[in-house]
């Protein structure tokens, strides 16, 4: 079994290189821990779905990570970061283990998975993330949240559409939304997006399809820049 994760890492690994992202072998460690925290949590409540180390790398790792190869944003120094609906924490945890320069918040409603995140965080000892638990339309209106993150991520949430409206007022003048998606769910959410998108001056593209490790899928991101201009 320790041989077929070390294969599976390392496949992993080899991936996110092939897409321009770098994992040191102390995020892999630290990832680890993650996943060990994760399961036995698990047993008490349902934190996630995803349960088995390969279904871990795969789709809370390498899943969460690719948006670097969709966005320069996450390799500019100082940008925060907001990930709506973190669950578990991911992207957040990932992303703040291989992009260090990069502030990250974890934002869920659910508070036993804030709890998580926050207990992960101390445990690994990560100084670049920390936890809000609300909502993101709320948060929006409130001063320290209002207009404050250059990058919004929202993993497995709601439709583009609907994301515009609970996010938008999270965002930085110039700042930008992110949604994971597939490339069926953004076909469909085309035309409703877009009139969304020019209603509160947002910009709209896709990136490339990605096709995850293992034939496990594709990925594709929608990418909604903020104007000029604050709210």
């Amino acid at each position: 079994r320790p041989d077929r994760r070390q294969r599976m890492k390392a496949a992993v690994d080899e991936f996110l290189c092939g897409a321009g992202i770098d994992v040191s072998a102390t995020a892999w460690s630290q990832l680890d821990e993650i996943f060990e925290r994760m399961t036995a949590t698990n047993r008490e409540y349902n934190l996630t779905r995803i349960t088995g180390y390969d279904e871990f790398l795969v789709k809370h790792v390498a899943d969460s990570l690719l948006v670097a190869a969709a966005i320069p944003d996450l390799r500019t120094p100082q940008t925060t970061v907001a990930d709506v609906g973190c669950g578990a924490g991911f992207p957040a945890l990932a992303l703040a283990l291989v992009f260090p320069e990069c502030d990250f918040v974890a934002i869920d409603s659910v508070a036993k998975k804030t709890t998580f995140v926050n207990d992960t965080i101390a445990a690994i000892g990560l100084d670049n993330c920390r936890v809000v638990c609300g909502r993101a339309r709320e948060l929006g209106r409130q001063p320290a949240h209002a207009a404050s993150y250059g990058c919004v991520l929202a993993r497995a949430v709601s439709d583009s559409a609907v994301l515009i409206g609970e996010c938008r007022r999270l965002l930085r003048p110039g700042g930008v939304l992110v949604n994971y998606r597939t490339p069926d769910a953004i076909a469909a959410e085309s035309q409703t997006t877009a009139r969304e998108a020019a209603k509160h001056k947002l910009t709209s593209t896709v990136s490339p399809v990605f096709q995850l490790p293992g034939d496990n899928g594709t990925r594709q991101f929608m990418i909604l820049r903020q104007a000029s201009i604050s709210y």
